[in-house]
């Protein structure tokens, strides 16, 4: 039931964010509701669920999007474990656990993905880099991942999905 349930959590989260969330743009960046997921479920799950959670949810989103296959695979498989690892060591119903991962994660993201860009030979806009990418899109998937963070913990903690230990 919970593999099921994930995989269609990801994959509507997916084809929305590439369809009705690219229309409502904030100061010209999206919110990476997928990446904001993968820590979500991070925070429930250890590092190998979150990994595998992440790898899934990445490459599925490189498929529909159409980038560079693999490399969302990658960073969220990164992510995953990253978050996964550390929920042992995190009060993850504290509010801010969700929101400082997301600011952390963003970052690494990011920083990921500009440096293959980089390396690809794409030019860059460095001042548009520093306050598009790292600023705002960092402070929109913050904000953003706190409610889905409050959401994510109900859902889990419902009779239906609870996690076995």
């Amino acid at each position: 039931m919970r593999k099921i349930f994930l995989s269609l959590f990801f994959f509507s989260s997916i084809v929305l964010e590439s369809t009705f969330f690219s229309y409502i743009q904030i100061l010209g960046v999206v919110p990476n509701i997928t990446m904001i997921l993968v820590i979500c479920f991070a925070l429930y799950y250890e590092e190998k669920n979150g990994a595998i959670i992440g790898f899934s949810a990445g490459i599925i989103k490189d498929i529909i999007i159409g980038r560079l296959v693999g490399i969302s695979a990658l960073t969220f498989m990164a992510i995953g474990f990253l978050v996964g690892y550390y929920n042992r060591k995190v009060f993850a119903e504290n509010i801010t656990t969700p929101f400082v991962l997301t600011v952390l994660c963003t970052l690494l993201h990011e920083s990921i993905m500009l440096m293959v860009l980089f390396l690809g030979g794409h030019p860059m806009q460095f001042g548009m880099i520093i306050n598009r990418v790292y600023l705002y899109q960092t402070l929109l998937n913050a904000l953003v991942a706190i409610p889905i963070y409050v959401m994510i913990s109900q859902v889990l903690n419902s009779h239906f999905l609870r996690k076995s230990y």
